[in-house]
């Protein structure tokens, strides 16, 4: 958080967070090669209001080998009542057909793998300019801290062109 940030200096400097959102269908597209459908992967038309719900679903899906028969913990209270667990899923696989042959099949532990190679990725390209980066360890994993500085725009948007598909599995 800013407030966290605040508190967080390197080499004298205030630090800025690089956030690498929806990194787990990011990686997925980059997989296949293929260009994502939306801008926002969670924000599924019929169930626009209940984008927590989707990611949840959608990332729940990608750590077991066995059909969703019901919603996980916690997450059928971000859904209208009534709304059955095979409706969200399909609705996902509608929207996105080029990877929907992933999901249940454990890949996220392999995306957690391959989240850490582009990590390690970044921080050598900061480390070769100059730029002096930490990871950010708390509950998100996509965030990186580096020094708040004039070219940061243009720096954080370099390192957002790493392009997924470079790694592999």
């Amino acid at each position: 958080s800013k407030t966290e940030r605040k508190n967080i200096f390197i080499d004298g400097k205030s630090t800025i967070t690089i956030d690498y959102s929806q990194m787990n269908p990011n990686l997925m597209y980059g997989i296949v090669k293929e260009e994502p459908p939306l801008e926002d992967f969670y924000r599924i038309p019929g169930f626009e209001e209940h984008r927590d719900g989707i990611k949840l679903v959608f990332n729940s899906s990608l750590f077991r080998k066995t059909n969703m028969t019901r919603f996980p913990i916690d997450s059928k209270c971000l859904f209208p009542t009534g709304v059955k667990i095979e409706e969200v899923l399909g609705s996902i696989k509608k929207v996105h057909p080029k990877i929907s042959h992933m999901l249940n099949t454990e890949l996220g532990y392999e995306l957690f793998y391959l989240e850490s190679r582009l990590c390690v990725q970044v921080l050598s390209i900061l480390k070769e300019n100059g730029k002096p980066c930490v990871i950010k360890v708390t509950g998100r994993h996509d965030d990186r801290f580096r020094p708040n500085e004039r070219s940061v725009a243009a720096s954080s948007n370099e390192l957002k062109a790493v392009s997924y598909t470079h790694l592999t599995l």
